[in-house]
């Protein structure tokens, strides 16, 4: 990925070496979604085996992409009054939101069944952007947010290979905002493959009701002490205007951070977290509604400030959210124009 000095994960560190910051406390815009079970949990079928998709080069399949992207910075700071030192909680948070109509055609297919997909990008909605409280930092947060949307928000096609399991391979950097995430770039990863109007489902026989959790080996660069997992579960799809089921999948790595520290000094904790709930027709395996979100937070714990009982902590959090919608019976267009 391209490297953008002013992006929004810069923005974020830059808070963090200047300023004292604690835990976050409040929930995140992009929080993570809650599936719900089936209320008659019962094999679909005794030995159905996992969807797999069935590809045609026939009519494109639009759909309408909303994406939602927040970073925020909480915590104390000490503050002065007199000869007493006190301590001060603030948050600052920008949260940008936009959405495009994505056309997928499919020129060719391989002789193992995979699929080359275009996928082009058109029909944008102007940026979204909100921020909180109005300070120099909060504006930075705010700026790099847009100066990253903007960049992206231009006509394109975005090329790619789909096999029948969903898997997905030649992803380039402009399938994706330019987040400037640094290393591990996860949450970046994970966006250019849950921006595209498709599924990728587990091998999974579809048993509605059973909820499955499998540990993941996991390796990042800047993050040790790695431990992953993945939970998924089959769930019933009523009102979706043809026979389909329900996906919910969530992902969880935490580590913790690497780098140079005191041996007196906690190690930085890092965490990854990504879920989402998709509704997959059963004739072809196409997406007919998703929605997912994603969260990548670091937390350090810091010695205490001479005064002061408690030591100092600080985080900072990136989060996604996507909503995905099949248009097919829908002009697909979008809420306002980008006029830019």
């Amino acid at each position: 990925m391209r490297r953008v000095p002013t992006g929004i994960m810069d923005m974020l560190l830059l808070a963090l070496t200047t300023t004292v910051i604690a835990l976050p406390c409040s929930r995140a815009a992009a929080g993570p979604l809650q599936a719900g079970r089936s209320r008659h949990p019962a094999v679909l079928q005794s030995s159905a085996p996992a969807i797999q998709r069935v590809f045609t080069v026939a009519a494109p399949d639009r759909y309408r992409v909303i994406l939602s992207i927040r970073s925020e910075v909480e915590g104390k700071r000490p503050v002065g009054i007199g000869a007493q030192t006190y301590v001060e909680g603030f948050v600052r948070s920008a949260e940008a939101r936009t959405s495009w109509r994505a056309t997928r055609r499919i020129p060719r297919l391989q002789t193992d069944g995979a699929a080359d997909v275009e996928e082009s990008l058109d029909d944008f909605e102007t940026i979204q952007l909100t921020s909180s409280p109005e300070d120099d930092e909060t504006r930075k947060l705010a700026a790099a947010l847009r100066s990253a949307l903007e960049a992206f928000l231009v006509p394109r096609t975005v090329r790619y290979r789909e096999s029948p399991g969903g898997q997905l391979a030649g992803l380039q950097a402009e399938a994706v905002p330019n987040l400037a995430e640094g290393a591990p770039p996860v949450l970046t990863l994970w966006l250019a493959r849950a921006l595209r109007p498709t599924v990728s489902p587990p091998q999974k026989p579809i048993t509605f009701g059973q909820r499955w959790q499998e540990p993941r080996a996991v390796r990042l660069e800047g993050w040790n002490e790695l431990q992953g997992s993945e939970t998924g579960e089959w769930l019933e799809a009523p009102g979706a205007g043809e026979p389909a089921v329900r996906l919910y999948i969530a992902q969880e790595i935490s580590g913790t951070v690497a780098g140079q520290r005191r041996e007196d000094e906690p190690a930085a904790q890092a965490r990854f977290h990504a879920d989402g709930l998709a509704t997959i027709a059963m004739q072809d395996g196409r997406l007919l509604l998703a929605e997912r979100s994603a969260l990548r937070s670091v937390s350090a714990t810091l010695e205490a400030v001479p005064g002061l009982v408690e030591p100092q902590r600080f985080a900072a959090r990136l989060s996604v959210y996507i909503h995905i919608q099949d248009c097919r019976n829908d002009p697909c267009t979008a809420p306002s124009r980008n006029d830019r």
